[in-house]
């Protein structure tokens, strides 16, 4: 047990090392991006408004670039923390990072507070993996097979379709977040809205760790 310990410490100081030097490159991009930007602004009666407006675009790509890079680091960082192994980890913050729906504070919230980040959770309702998907939902969403509801990519991906699904249906964060825990039947249910708060507090605190 101590030599995985070590082995995935190691993997881990490795990772974050590879993710900081990116990082690093990409801040460095954007401070010669706002260089050009600002020589071109300087040089604006022999530059046209078309080429211009060509390095601006630029500038606001290479930036949006670096602020994706610098989100994934956090996350990742976080996620380190969590009852997952350095590649679950990595697939978690891969997964959570490319879908756009769910916030990345109510994404962590959620697992959190479903299954406190354990990948291999099991309810004693038969609920399953990171998100707590189960039945007809797991499904939907993960597919037949236990193995594929439990890998924390599909998971991870179907629990966050899912409840950007009730999102989408009723509006409202207490009425999707309540059809999640308890089925959309219970949308209206107040006996569940200790989870709700529950959800939404943790959510908020994920806020201010990312910011």
């Amino acid at each position: 047990m101590n030599g995985e310990t070590v082995v995935l410490s190691q993997d881990h100081n490795r990772i974050m090392r590879a993710v900081k030097r990116k990082s690093r490159l990409w801040h460095g991009a954007f401070h010669l991006c706002g260089i050009i930007l600002l020589a071109a602004a300087l040089l604006w009666p022999l530059v046209s408004k078309q080429k211009l407006d060509l390095v601006t675009e630029a500038f606001r790509l290479v930036k949006a670039e670096i602020g994706q890079y610098r989100a994934r680091e956090k996350l990742l960082v976080m996620l380190r923390t969590k009852n997952l192994t350095v590649s679950q980890a990595m697939d978690v913050c891969d997964t959570i990072m490319a879908q756009k729906e769910i916030p990345v504070s109510m994404a962590l919230a959620l697992f959190e507070t479903e299954s406190n980040f354990n990948p291999d959770a099991v309810s004693k309702e038969g609920a399953r993996g990171l998100g707590q998907l189960h039945g007809v939902t797991a499904k939907a969403y993960a597919g037949d097979s236990k193995i594929k509801v439990h890998d924390p990519i599909t998971n991870v991906r179907g629990s966050l379709q899912y409840l950007a699904d009730l999102k989408n249906d009723y509006g409202k964060w207490p009425e999707a977040l309540r059809s999640y825990n308890g089925g959309p039947s219970n949308r209206h249910n107040k006996s569940l809205d200790g989870y709700v708060k529950t959800v939404l507090a943790r959510a908020e605190k994920y806020q201010k760790e990312l910011e």
